[in-house]
């Protein structure tokens, strides 16, 4: 059998659905409802759908990826990024990891030496609670403190 073997069934996939390289945005469209359609019957598949589906779904991620392509960052610069998109200082990045030393140490890697960062914990009261009894990141170790990097 030849590697260009093609089934009645495949070719009618084909003719329903022609497969090209993507050139435009409206072409990229088109092909992704059109897996997209295919995908609602994924657990039904025949060798052929399937075969069709790797097709359109390399299709449409080479024309993705010259089109769309994320610049390169180290992950420095991609946290940094994300700190800014979500006005987040470094505090707050504490609090999301539940511990300011973690915070510290990500943040000192980051970042030029010789440059600061302070990486704080808020202050609890003793009137402040904590939801789903989760223990507050700075009551782990019993204190509440300020850490500065150089």
């Amino acid at each position: 059998m030849s590697a260009f073997a093609v089934t009645p069934a495949y070719l009618q996939l084909l003719t329903k659905i022609p497969p090209r390289v993507i050139r435009s945005e409206e072409q990229n469209d088109s092909y992704i409802v059109a897996l997209y359609d295919l995908e609602q019957n994924h657990k039904s598949w025949s060798p052929d759908e399937r075969e069709l589906a790797d097709l359109l779904t390399l299709l449409i991620e080479e024309f993705e990826q010259r089109h769309y392509a994320l610049p390169r960052s180290s992950p420095a610069e991609a946290l940094e990024f994300l700190m800014d998109q979500h006005s987040l200082k470094p505090a707050d990045l504490a609090d999301i990891l539940g511990a300011p030393e973690a915070a510290a140490e990500i943040l000192a890697r980051c970042t030029v030496p010789g440059t600061p960062i302070a990486v704080s914990t808020p202050k609890s009261s003793p009137n402040s609670t904590t939801s789903n009894n989760e223990t507050p990141p700075n009551s782990r170790n019993g204190s509440t403190r300020d850490q500065t990097l150089n």
